[in-house]
């Protein structure tokens, strides 16, 4: 897996700035042409919320949840995110065993994308200030058995995974999992998605998020029942409670760029 060194410039994609793609290169040592006079940046369109309705009535029960909110970072923004991302660059994305992060292997079969994990704290600190007034807090259960205990949001996981899908990729049927911090002091409750671009046929077709009402034991046709999908827009967030079946559909066309990351809690 690749980690890259965190420098100051790297967070350049999380500010609003007239010339995104210029900087990013600048800040990885690529020389660029100079930047051309930009024309002014149109107001940015007001963030909004909206809560999505999950298809499995005893993940409601457990105390599941999922919403999306719209136009958290511009267009500009996400371009720039995907810049960097790919000048540092991309691998095959792998699948968790169930043995934590050190025991992933490639399975195409259930995954089929690639990935840069990029583990940085003030990015994630970045994103985490544009939502953090939309998080639950408080007593939760966050979908997993047993009564609500109380939790305080204290940031997001610093490991921003950025994540392609071109034609033809996917992610099957799953869940995520929990993260816990190795000193005990917070663990993970929630999955946050960032979308850095469009789809319904605009950058790409396909490629939805989309919640599933139950999963067969064994894989056969029809195993899962879809519900509810989304369709990735740039500047999105969507957030969701780890022990929800969701998938990554297969892209059609075009190529898919998000983040993901968690949200983090402690007592």
């Amino acid at each position: 897996m690749k980690h890259a060194q965190l420098k100051e410039e790297d967070l350049a994609p999380f500010k609003l700035r007239p010339n995104a793609k210029a900087m990013v290169l600048a800040s990885a040592g690529v020389a660029s042409a100079a930047p051309k006079p930009q024309p002014q940046p149109a107001a940015a369109a007001a963030m909004t919320h909206r809560v999505l309705r999950l298809p499995n009535s005893t993940e409601i029960e457990k105390g599941a949840l999922a919403f999306v909110l719209h136009n958290v970072f511009s267009p500009e923004e996400c371009q720039a995110m995907i810049d960097a991302s790919e000048l540092r660059g991309y691998e095959a994305a792998l699948v968790d065993t169930g043995e934590g992060e050190s025991r992933q292997v490639l399975d195409r079969s259930r995954r089929n994308s690639c990935r840069n994990i990029w583990d940085n704290e003030p990015a994630a600190q970045g994103i985490f200030e544009r939502v953090r007034n939309y998080l639950p807090t408080g007593p939760q259960s966050f979908g997993y058995p047993g009564p609500p205990r109380e939790w305080q949001c204290v940031g997001l996981n610093e490991r921003l995974r950025f994540l392609r899908y071109d034609a033809g990729h996917y992610f099957r049927t799953h869940m995520d999992g929990t993260y816990l911090r190795e000193d005990g002091s917070a663990q993970s409750f929630l999955t946050l998605m960032l979308y850095l671009n469009d789809g319904g046929g605009a950058d790409f077709s396909g490629g939805e998020t989309r919640f599933v009402r139950a999963m067969l034991e064994e894989q056969t046709e029809g195993a899962s029942v879809e519900e509810t999908a989304l369709v990735p827009a740039a500047g999105d967030v969507l957030v969701f409670t780890h022990p929800v079946l969701h998938e990554g559909c297969e892209v059609l066309g075009g190529r898919k760029y998000c983040v993901r990351t968690d949200v983090m809690y402690s007592v």
